[in-house]
């Protein structure tokens, strides 16, 4: 997101990149990182699946601009810049797919089979304890 602010500030100036009085990164990024951490974007299962990564990362990013829009038209900004706005959200959409393959990259050169059944069986501990803690009628037949 901070990559594709500033690339919008090279096009345009500051005081047109402004929502209700903030800069737009100061609405957009916690919206965003609120949709990456509610989509599982940067769980571990994506680690494995890049395409996954990629798909829950671009889905919290339109989740964000569909806020921002909202956003900036109940504040009654009109002097955001539809250049700008449209500069900062796709280079940031571009950034996310080149960080996911960066990403995957470097996962896939520096974990080991070993390594990565390890992690995947934590995962799967955890994810199992969560179900159940929520089993809570005794259908799944763990005793607690």
């Amino acid at each position: 997101m901070f990559g594709g602010y500033a690339s919008a500030l090279l096009i345009r100036d500051p005081q047109w990149l402004v929502s209700g009085n903030q800069a737009l990164i100061v609405v957009a990024l916690p919206v965003f990182i609120m949709f990456e951490i509610a989509r599982g974007a940067q769980s571990v299962e994506t680690l494995s699946n890049r395409l996954l990564a990629i798909q829950r990362s671009l889905g919290a990013l339109l989740a964000s601009v569909l806020v921002v829009i909202g956003l900036t038209f109940l504040l009654g900004s009109d002097e955001v810049s539809r250049l700008g706005f449209i500069v900062t959200f796709a280079v940031t959409a571009i950034l996310i797919v080149i960080s996911k393959f960066i990403v995957d990259l470097v996962f896939k050169k520096t974990m080991t089979v070993r390594q990565t059944l390890d992690l995947w069986v934590a995962y799967l501990e955890r994810y199992l304890i969560q179900i159940v803690h929520l089993d809570h009628t005794d259908h799944l037949g763990f005793d607690m």
